[in-house]
C-alpha cells in the first residue's frame, strides 16, 4: 500500500514538471520537488535508507528526463509550438546589419505614435521613434535613422 503512494506522488511530482512547463511560475515545480522529497521520506521510513536513495535518485532522473524532453523534443514540434503559446510574431528583432539597411525604406504606422509606437516596413513589425511627434495610425513612413537600439521614422511627404 505504501508503496503505491510512493509511486503516485512520483507520477504527481511528474504531472506538475509538465505542467509548469506550460503554466510557468515556479510554484507548481516546488511542489513537484515536495512530493519528490516526500516520496523518498516514505520509501526510506518503510523500506529503508537504500530504497530512499533509490526512489529519491530515481525522481530525480525521471524529472531531468521528463524536462528534456518537454524542452528538446515536444517544444520542438509543430503540436508543441502550438500547444505551449508559441507564437509566430513577425516582429522582428533589431540587428545592426539589419536596421542598417532599412535606412530610406517606407512604411506605415500601426499604432499612434507619440513619439513611441509601431510600423510595419517591408512586412516586419518594429518598434520606432517619430521625429515629427505625433503621427496618427496608418500614416505613411520613411525609415530616417537606423541604429541596434532604435528605430527613427518621418511622415512621408
Amino acid at each position: 500500500r505504501r508503496m503505491s503512494t510512493i509511486i503516485l506522488l512520483i507520477a504527481i511530482a511528474l504531472a506538475l514538471f509538465l505542467v509548469e512547463i506550460i503554466l510557468p511560475g515556479g510554484i507548481l515545480a516546488f511542489v513537484g520537488i515536495l512530493c519528490i522529497i516526500a516520496a523518498s521520506i516514505l520509501a526510506f521510513k518503510d523500506y529503508g535508507p537504500w530504497m530512499g536513495m533509490a526512489v529519491f535518485t530515481g525522481g530525480a532522473l525521471l524529472s531531468a528526463l521528463m524536462l528534456y524532453l518537454e524542452i528538446k523534443v515536444l517544444c520542438g514540434s509543430g503540436w508543441g509550438k502550438r500547444w505551449f503559446q508559441h507564437k509566430q510574431v513577425n516582429e522582428a528583432q533589431a540587428g545592426q546589419e539589419e536596421t542598417a539597411s532599412l535606412v530610406g525604406k517606407a512604411g506605415k504606422v500601426l499604432t499612434p505614435m507619440n513619439p513611441m509606437g509601431k510600423v510595419l516596413i517591408e512586412e516586419s513589425v518594429y518598434h520606432a521613434a517619430s521625429l515629427d511627434g505625433f503621427l496618427s495610425k496608418g500614416t505613411s513612413i520613411i525609415v530616417t535613422k537606423a541604429d541596434p537600439a532604435l528605430i527613427r521614422v518621418s511622415a512621408a511627404e
